[in-house]
């Protein structure tokens, strides 16, 4: 292992993110649900809403697809090695629940309906159990890792890797959602990985 990798990582930004996400996709059956039947203005807004943080999400995730678990594979004792499958394997079953979730938010956009409406609820309920499962083994185990088998550039590069996937114009509002509820030292550590 070089000196670079030797000097370890700072994850913890990693967790502010996890909070946007358990609270934003958490919210989304209540915040559906609450939309009146035919309310073709109101839902084209919300699905609007779950496009953003559905594709905040997928580059988070598709980051880490590209940008850890490649270097996991390749330094980690092999013990580790099906940690690492299963938090891949996760990314590819949560990929599909998120898909179900946009495809759904987009047709209610477009009719209103009550049932559209449900379906939409539906997905966000299915989706729930396994994002959580997915964020609290990361975070128990994943990111000591990280910590222990990336250098700091390299994770920097993971993070600037998700927020270049996200349009200009929409990086203020993921940087409101991220930080939204966090406290100083969190935005402290974020601060680092936002653009200038």
């Amino acid at each position: 292992m070089n000196s670079a990798i030797q000097a370890g990582a700072d994850s913890r930004d990693m967790i502010g993110a996890h909070v946007s996400y358990r609270r934003e996709f958490g919210a989304l059956p209540q915040v559906v649900s609450a939309v009146a039947a035919d309310d073709t203005a109101r839902a084209a807004v919300v699905a609007a809403h779950i496009q953003l943080i559905v594709n905040q999400l997928h580059a988070h995730h598709t980051s880490e697809d590209d940008g850890v678990w490649p270097k996991l594979h390749e330094r980690c004792p092999a013990e580790l090695e099906p940690l690492v499958v299963t938090m891949a394997e996760q990314h590819l079953s949560l990929d599909r629940h998120l898909r179900e979730l946009e495809t759904s938010a987009q047709r209610w956009a477009g009719t209103g309906s009550a049932a559209d409406r449900d379906s939409v609820v539906d997905a966000a309920e299915r989706l729930l159990p396994p994002l959580h499962e997915h964020l609290d083994l990361e975070e128990a185990k994943v990111l000591p890792l990280i910590d222990g088998y990336l250098s700091q550039r390299e994770w920097d590069a993971v993070v600037h890797s998700g927020v270049e996937k996200i349009p200009k114009s929409k990086l203020p509002q993921i940087m409101g959602i991220t930080l939204y509820d966090s406290d100083a030292e969190m935005r402290r550590i974020m601060s680092k990985s936002m653009p200038s």
